[in-house]
């Protein structure tokens, strides 16, 4: 059986700490790869102020999506929620900027 370098086992060492890297990183910002789950749902609103992208969404205090996109539509601004495609939202529902906790997150 061939015996390792010390180079080959340092360069083996590295690729494993690069690839538990990637990893753990993936796992803490929830990176998503391929086409996030779920349905779009658009609500406009004469003004957002301090709503951010990936903001929750929340139903009874549950959240339930994410904001996807926030855009200027007819100087009203358009926001497109990302919705758990468990969750169902029926007809007629309406939406509005919350704030939630003292450093005054927003969300939906």
């Amino acid at each position: 059986m061939a015996k390792l370098s010390a180079e080959a086992k340092v360069g083996l060492l590295v690729l494993g700490g690069s690839v538990i890297l990637l990893w753990m990183t993936m796992m803490v910002g929830k990176f998503e790869i391929g086409k996030p789950a779920g349905y779009r749902v658009s609500a406009v609103f004469d003004t957002i102020p301090g709503l951010d992208l990936k903001a929750a969404v929340r139903m009874a205090g549950v959240q339930i999506g994410a904001v996807e996109t926030v855009e200027l539509d007819n100087s009203k601004a358009k926001v497109i929620l990302r919705i758990n495609p468990d969750v169902k939202i029926p007809r007629g529902t309406e939406a509005a900027v919350k704030t939630m906790g003292l450093l005054g997150d927003k969300y939906v």
